[in-house]
């Protein structure tokens, strides 16, 4: 009858028990024979968005960038933001390591660009180095603190500024403060810190 297995239909099609005529298989599936009551799915790794398929030749790879795990799919996910998929017909997307991240979509990750970092894997941005500190090679996992004498007033830098003569700083500093001085038996003294040079100025009396 009608409603019996097998009644053929065209290639790409399947007979439903319930209906009198074929209908095309939906997308991400397909079906190679004109007779049958089921349409079959592409496999994981795969997509197919047309319907009435008539063979496994016309599932596609999923895109770089892209991967899927399910199968019988029209469209192939895209990666989340922090990860990647270099290669085509992938199941899974990978994880971007500590210093290096990714859009959504991506095909790669990118390396933190100087004077940023990143702690953590999976991410989709960089973070900028905070002042007193600094970055100064790509793909950075921390930020590196000014060292004394040295400072940095601006975030998301690559490198540190050298105190001008008279003035100092601790590690980490964002700013220099003047050398500090004491007057003792008539002779001027420099207190000795990081950039600071000990001088010993005669006062006239």
């Amino acid at each position: 009858g009608a409603g019996a297995a097998g009644l053929h239909g065209a290639v790409g099609t399947f007979q439903t028990w319930e209906a009198a005529h074929c209908v095309a298989c939906v997308r991400g599936k397909f079906h190679a024979w004109a007779v049958g009551t089921a349409c079959h799915a592409c496999a994981e790794g795969k997509y197919l968005p047309t319907t009435g398929a008539t063979s496994a030749d016309q599932c596609l790879a999923c895109p770089l960038g892209t991967a899927n795990a399910e199968p019988g799919t029209s469209a192939c996910p895209s990666c989340a933001p922090g990860s990647y998929q270099p290669s085509e017909g992938a199941t899974a997307c990978e994880e971007c390591e500590a210093g290096r991240v990714s859009q959504a979509g991506a095909a790669e990750c990118s390396a933190c660009e100087l004077g940023r970092f990143q702690v953590a894997a999976g991410r989709g941005s960089c973070d900028a180095c905070a002042t007193g500190k600094y970055a100064a090679n790509v793909s950075a996992t921390s930020c590196t603190p000014c060292e004394a004498g040295r400072y940095q007033g601006g975030t998301g830098q690559w490198k540190c500024l050298t105190c001008d003569v008279g003035k100092t700083s601790d590690s980490g500093a964002d700013s220099c403060d003047s050398c500090p001085s004491t007057l003792f038996r008539g002779l001027f003294l420099s207190v000795m810190r990081a950039g600071c040079l000990l001088s010993l100025i005669h006062i006239s009396e």
